[in-house]
């Protein structure tokens, strides 16, 4: 995909549910989510269901509607991602609680070999 260079920088949206916790505890990616926009629309998006490395605590479950019959069959963390990292690399990293969000996906990426640092 080439990059729109009239719109300037480009933007991954990112939203993702996990097990709960944090990346460095071990909580677990369950869902992910990227836009990648432009400036002016979106040009490309990424989605996924992530089959955890552990349970999903019912807690979790009423609050994300995401249970662990609904991950069983989705792809690990790590089968997704070189996608995760080729859309997120050298895009400018947005997210609703951005702290939270990047440090699972930082922590995921980092645990599958890449080194991804936002831009």
């Amino acid at each position: 995909m080439e990059k729109n260079s009239s719109a300037g920088m480009e933007y991954a949206i990112v939203d993702i549910e996990t097990t709960g916790g944090n990346a460095a505890s071990g909580g677990s990616i369950t869902e992910i989510a990227i836009r990648i926009f432009d400036g002016n629309m979106v040009i490309d998006s990424f989605d996924s269901l992530v089959k955890p490395n552990q349970r999903i605590p019912p807690y979790i479950t009423l609050l994300t509607g995401i249970d662990d019959a609904m991950v069983q069959d989705s792809p690990s963390f790590d089968a997704i991602a070189p996608q995760v990292y080729a859309i997120l690399e050298a895009r400018i990293f947005v997210a609703h609680n951005v702290h939270f969000d990047y440090s699972f996906i930082k922590q995921h990426l980092e645990s599958a070999g890449y080194r991804y640092q936002a831009a």
